[in-house]
């Protein structure tokens, strides 16, 4: 079994709670590492949810036969509809890795880098607004669009797929994530985080700071200075 060297933060900033939940585990039998990190809007509920239930439900869809992309979709459907929250929402980010072999799924504005001793690679999308796909996605679902929000009534989203917020499921901010599978290298650092890190800092930036002989919580701590 390769090494394994993790550290998690979280910062509630100017906010009166934290919002945010994560997940990360390792199995000793198969190997396996399973987390994810969730950014919750309008109260924690949805990601306290998500935080749960998909790591459980992938593991399960998987061991049914159910093929791992799916497994990971059908997740993030059953996290969302979790006690039918109308105008609580959270994104999403979970991934899976066994070997040399990385799934990730993505439903909102967090984000994964993954960086090997030559470059940086973003491994997921960004479901905003201003990414030309998903505005033309939400338009045709009858969406108005205002700045940088996607608006239902006087609610806004300043994201484009999310968790929770059923009514704005009718216009077209979906729960179904981005499901990509990567290979990774022999040596690799995967930075997984919500818009706390990604609002401040650019790729680029992180990759900069991140070094190999830094220990995953010496880096964690270089990344807020």
């Amino acid at each position: 079994m390769p090494l394994i060297d993790s550290y998690i933060l979280t910062d509630t900033g100017t906010r009166n709670q934290m919002e945010d939940r994560y997940n990360l585990s390792l199995s000793n039998k198969t190997g396996m590492i399973l987390g994810g990190v969730y950014d919750g809007h309008g109260g924690p509920d949805v990601a306290e949810n998500a935080s749960r239930i998909i790591p459980k439900e992938v593991v399960m869809q998987a061991r049914n036969g159910v093929n791992i992309k799916d497994a990971f979709k059908k997740a993030f459907r059953v996290a969302s509809c979790e006690g039918k929250h109308l105008y609580v929402g959270s994104t999403a980010l979970a991934f899976l890795i066994q070997g040399r072999t990385l799934i990730v799924a993505n439903a909102g504005d967090c984000r994964m880098l993954l960086i090997d001793e030559n470059h940086n690679t973003q491994l997921t999308t960004d479901h905003r607004v201003t990414n030309q796909d998903e505005f033309n996605r939400l338009i045709a679902a009858g969406a108005t669009i205002k700045g940088n929000r996607v608006f239902y009534d006087e609610f806004g989203l300043n994201i484009s797929r999310a968790l929770g917020d059923l009514a704005m499921k009718k216009i077209g901010v979906t729960d179904e994530p981005d499901v990509g599978v990567f290979k990774l290298p022999e040596r690799y650092i995967l930075i997984a985080a919500t818009d706390g890190l990604w609002g401040y800092l650019k790729n680029h930036q992180v990759s900069k700071i991140v070094k190999f002989d830094l220990s995953a919580e010496e880096i964690g701590r270089e990344l807020i200075r």
